[in-house]
């Protein structure tokens, strides 16, 4: 398979995929398509039925799929299937029967499942228990938690009695419950809420950042994005907890290799890990950095037909920036997978900054972009 990440393209309101040159890999053909993540798998839209599409062409035919998370993780995708989830590989073989109410990805071995979800969506409550299965469905975590994460870094949040803490891949507290949020962790530190406030702890549970912010998100390259209470601003601190780009975005993503996208006085662009801009903020919205290059566009309105308005693509090469420019003419919102973001795999394909917002501690989800070619 060719290791040669592709990026979507669209012609005549169909889906494609060419490489970074900008050649055309897969013909557009497709009614709807996603992009393709690190294990070179995509789902797409042919002929009024989802498959699966590999990098190199090929198509393969799960059962008919009506819902399902439009990522794979650890070769597996969870699907519904008359009315159940349960999982596929990548060749759209049924790897475990469809006998969940609801189903997320894989993540370390381990996926949270759902008993009591009603709609076949996960909608926190009190009828609804979580728990843990491996990658043959066994039950290895039995359900009783109202709330869960996925696993990272051998750890995942989980919610009981209304207080969020940490358990293993044994289902035993490693942190007990004891915050009223908890996300995961990353790079050894995890965010977490007490009170009104966010801050960061260890793997051991002790607080290694206290909680002072309105929001935060998790550490990336050594830098975290936090909301800075009383300039009402996003900047980004170090794990000393010390603000080492002073807060002055209005909306802020995690640095990925080298760089973060930024909005910056209704304009967006990239910063460096020392808070300069890469180059002046110019364009409505621009994506995180996927092996370089990051998507751009100077529309207003991403759901909104500006054909004047030019997209294209910023690649960072050697530090070079060079502007690919292209005209949009049509943006299709069938792009737009929302789901939480404890759930959302960013390098999946690039994303745009719009529905990026802090709210209650948690990143807002991503829309998917679309070259119009």
């Amino acid at each position: 398979m060719n290791n040669e990440r592709l990026y979507l393209i669209m012609k005549d309101d169909l889906y494609g995929y060419m490489n970074r040159a900008g050649e055309v890999v897969i013909e557009p053909q497709y009614r709807e398509a996603y992009g393709f993540n690190d294990e070179g798998v995509a789902w797409v839209n042919k002929d009024f039925r989802w498959i699966i599409l590999h990098q190199d062409g090929k198509e393969y035919y799960p059962p008919h799929v009506h819902v399902f998370h439009d990522v794979f993780s650890d070769g597996l995708c969870s699907v519904l299937i008359n009315g159940k989830y349960g999982f596929v590989d990548k060749w759209g073989k049924i790897a475990i029967k469809p006998e969940f109410d609801f189903a997320f990805n894989f993540s370390e071995g381990l996926a949270q499942v759902l008993k009591g979800s009603t709609n076949y969506k996960y909608l926190p409550g009190e009828d609804m228990l979580l728990g843990f299965i491996n990658k043959s469905g066994s039950l290895v975590i039995d359900y009783k938690f109202s709330d869960g994460y996925k696993f990272t870094e051998g750890l995942a949040s989980v919610t009981e009695d209304k207080l969020a803490g940490y358990i293993d891949k044994t289902g035993e507290y490693v942190i007990e419950p004891k915050f009223e949020a908890g996300l995961e962790f990353s790079e050894g530190f995890a965010v977490i809420k007490e009170g009104e406030l966010f801050g960061y702890i260890d793997k051991t549970g002790n607080i290694q950042i206290k909680p002072q912010f309105w929001s935060a998100d998790g550490f990336s390259e050594g830098l975290a994005a936090v909301f800075h209470n009383n300039k009402r601003k996003i900047g980004f601190i170090n794990k000393e907890g010390e603000f080492v780009i002073k807060p002055k975005f209005n909306r802020a993503n995690k640095f990925q290799e080298g760089y973060a996208p930024v909005l910056h006085r209704k304009k967006a662009g990239y910063i460096y890990k020392n808070g300069k801009f890469s180059f002046p903020p110019k364009y409505n919205y621009v994506s995180d950095m996927v092996d370089g290059l990051g998507f751009y566009s100077k529309r207003r309105n991403i759901w909104e037909i500006f054909p004047e308005r030019e997209s294209g693509y910023i690649d960072m090469d050697n530090n070079k920036i060079r502007i690919r420019k292209q005209k949009i003419d049509k943006i299709n919102d069938q792009q737009t997978f929302e789901n939480r973001s404890k759930n959302v795999n960013h390098n999946q394909s690039l994303g745009i900054i719009i529905h990026h917002s802090f709210i209650s501690g948690f990143l807002g989800p991503f829309a998917s972009f679309i070259i119009i070619y």
